[in-house]
């Protein structure tokens, strides 16, 4: 599920709380802290501070801080562990809601998702116009503020012309 992106790593973020030991994250989740649940979603998924590689924990967890804590990028982690069905069977129709979700929170992963899921028809019926409105949505985030377009598999930097 490590589709979050570029940024500190969740071991240098917790180190920065006081938090160093898998016990304290397990307690600081258990109160509902939503960035505890998706640091320990990663953790699961991954393996680290100790932790096996689970991936219905790490799902259930990702799940968790979304719906709490409405953290948007264990909502798209949450939608590609459905659609590529990690430690399960991959199952698109259950991805979609999830892809929703986060596009209505402008996670431009989700957006993605949801428009080619509309474009071919996996999980949902095929809608050319719903896969247009996505695009366009898409294509606007690709425009940095001065106004030049980034490159969609570059990400930050600009497209050769």
């Amino acid at each position: 599920m490590s589709r979050s992106g570029a940024g500190a790593s969740s071991g240098e973020v917790l180190r920065r709380c006081g938090v160093e030991d898998v016990h304290d994250l397990l307690k600081i989740a258990a109160q509902g802290d939503a960035i505890a649940m998706y640091n320990l979603s990663a953790s699961y998924d991954s393996g680290m501070r100790g932790l096996p590689v689970d991936h219905k924990a790490s799902l259930a967890w990702a799940a968790l801080a979304s719906m709490v804590g409405g953290h948007v990028r264990a909502v798209n982690n949450v939608g590609y562990a459905l659609k590529d069905g990690e430690g399960m069977k991959a199952d698109m129709r259950r991805a979609v809601p999830w892809f929703a979700r986060g596009a209505v929170l402008d996670h431009i992963s989700c957006i993605w998702a949801l428009g080619m899921a509309y474009a071919v028809g996996s999980g949902v019926a095929r809608d050319c116009d719903a896969s247009g409105v996505r695009a366009d949505r898409r294509r606007a985030h690709s425009v940095r503020l001065d106004g030049r377009r980034r490159h969609p598999a570059r990400g930050r930097r600009d497209a050769r012309r």
